[in-house]
């Protein structure tokens, strides 16, 4: 071939050759449309809603039974949950005794329940929604120590 005074300049690191580019422009597909699923990088997924199936129960005769029923629902459903707080029925039973004490009567039976319940209510919330936030400030390379830095 004939020395045509034309030379190809070298591409910077990390571009592609002509060949690249040919197969590049080959496999061109029309650029994203407003009827194009997101990327799973996408940022827009991120911000998607789901709706899951409300409970099929909300009534259980035990806290043991509750927790199974919860975690198939969270299998069904892929949430995960964590019990926040629980108020225990010995602390509940002494705010309606204490109500009854001020008006000078003694609490009903029927509205207190039995202390072999332990737990009155407890608030169950989904962890979905974020990562969970660090707790303190060690960190750990084999050696475990604390940064107090930060409050020097």
């Amino acid at each position: 071939m004939a020395d045509s005074g034309i030379r190809e300049l070298p591409s910077p690191p990390g571009s592609e050759s002509d060949e690249d580019i040919g197969q590049q422009h080959a496999n061109v597909s029309p650029g994203p449309s407003a009827n194009t699923p997101p990327d799973n990088d996408s940022d827009e997924l991120s911000s998607t809603l789901v709706a899951v199936p409300p409970l099929d129960r909300t009534v259980f005769s035990s806290w043991d039974e509750f927790h199974l029923y919860l975690a198939d629902y969270q299998r069904r459903t892929y949430q995960v949950y964590s019990v926040r707080t629980g108020t225990p029925v010995t602390t509940r039973n002494k705010r309606i005794r204490e109500r009854y004490a001020r008006l000078g009567r003694e609490a009903p039976p029927g509205e207190l329940l039995p202390e072999s319940m332990v737990t009155y209510t407890k608030a169950v919330v989904c962890t979905h929604h974020g990562k969970p936030r660090s707790r303190s400030h060690l960190y750990y390379d084999g050696i475990l120590r604390v940064d107090f830095g930060k409050y020097m």
